[in-house]
């Protein structure tokens, strides 16, 4: 059986590895940190009991590896939360995986030797069961790996229930217990991951319906540009970091002249599409820590942090040009644009600011268009 078979599995989509990977580690880890509590207090039990009854009745080299064993479980589990407190946030997501999987692959052997000792002991599976189980629920691991750590075990669990074996009747007695326990990890370990992998996904896929709702409740549809409902936060925040800094900010507010007879002259989807070329325009000749809104119909403001009036007429005469310079599809004729500037004082709010930009707006139309006033 090649381990490929199984590689395939519960494949992740693309461009989701990371997000994937960082969510089995933190699932691996948690699991680990409980689990490690109930290895320590059931191993310690477990080697007091063994040292209390001075050793197995059966003596040899075997017996005495028993407490070694249990020994290397404790020790594991006190390496894991050591290592995991201090280094897991200076770790990158892959080299934390690869911790994961060494101190998954000591328990592994540590509960396969246990699992040895108590068939040629005893004959029972009691601590096969337990790795069974600790492989297919207590850790999330790829199916290759976790099809190499079940074959594995279960192989070496059969080769020494041949040699422990008292008789033909309890070899096969053993061997289809055995195949039980190594068939119910199976079942255990695809429904987990299944289970685990799809929880995964449902999660992602709220994440993305959450920020999708948000980016929608505050952008405008035709354009992408932040819309008003975002404005009067945004310009709030603006007002109080101006008066923290002591930086004023200015507000443009634009309009494309004359839009409503572009609209019956070229028709509404000519209008839409101006909108949106410029509303380019507008993102593309502003810093990225400018915020370009649509403030309704054929109106766009503009929030230019930490910038004085002078610099922010500038600003606002290369849109102008860039605009009026520029040939739009579907608009057989010049299309140009009115602005209105306004600066931030201490002695006045965040509403007459408005009020003041809109003025300066409706001026520069009064004064015969494709102007600034501020």
């Amino acid at each position: 059986m090649s381990i490929r078979i199984f590689s395939g599995l519960y494949p992740v989509q693309p461009g989701m590895e990371k997000a994937y990977q960082a969510e089995r580690n933190s699932y691996n880890s948690q699991q680990i940190k409980y689990g490690g509590l109930i290895a320590i207090f059931i191993s310690l039990v477990l080697m007091l009991r063994y040292l209390l009854s001075g050793g197995d009745s059966k003596e040899g080299f075997i017996s005495l590896l028993y407490p070694f064993l249990l020994a290397g479980i404790v020790v594991n589990a006190l390496i894991y939360y050591t290592f995991n407190r201090t280094f897991r946030k200076r770790l990158s997501l892959s080299s934390y995986s690869s911790f994961q999987l060494i101190l998954i692959t000591m328990f592994f052997f540590f509960l396969t030797g246990l699992s040895i000792i108590g068939v040629l002991l005893s004959g029972g599976l009691n601590v096969y069961l337990i790795l069974v189980l600790f492989i297919s629920l207590v850790i999330w691991m790829k199916s290759s790996q976790y099809c190499l750590f079940s074959i594995l075990s279960f192989l070496l669990i059969l080769f020494f229930m041949y040699i422990g074996a008292g008789s033909r009747e309890q070899l096969i007695s053993s061997v289809i217990q055995g195949f039980f326990y190594f068939t119910v990890g199976w079942f255990l370990y695809l429904s987990m991951t299944s289970l685990l992998m799809e929880n995964f996904y449902n999660r992602v896929s709220l994440e993305e319906q959450y920020t999708q709702l948000a980016t929608e409740s505050i952008t405008d549809p035709l354009t992408g540009l932040y819309n008003r409902r975002s404005l009067n936060d945004d310009l709030n925040k603006e007002w109080a970091l101006s008066k923290r800094k002591g930086a004023p900010f200015c507000i443009m507010m634009i309009d494309i002249d004359n839009f409503h007879d572009i609209n019956d002259i070229f028709g509404h989807t000519a209008g839409d599409q101006l909108i949106r070329d410029v509303s380019a325009i507008l993102r593309n000749a502003v810093r990225l820590s400018d915020k370009v809104y649509r403030f309704g119909g054929e109106e766009f403001l503009i929030i230019v942090p930490e910038t004085p009036l002078d610099v922010a007429a500038s600003v606002s005469e290369r849109i102008r040009k860039n605009v009026e310079k520029n040939s739009f599809k579907g608009i057989n004729k010049t299309v140009t644009l009115s602005l209105g500037l306004a600066q931030s004082q201490e002695d006045i709010n965040v509403d007459i600011l408005v009020n003041r930009v809109e003025q300066k707006l409706l001026l520069a139309k009064e004064n015969g268009r494709n102007r600034i006033e501020y």
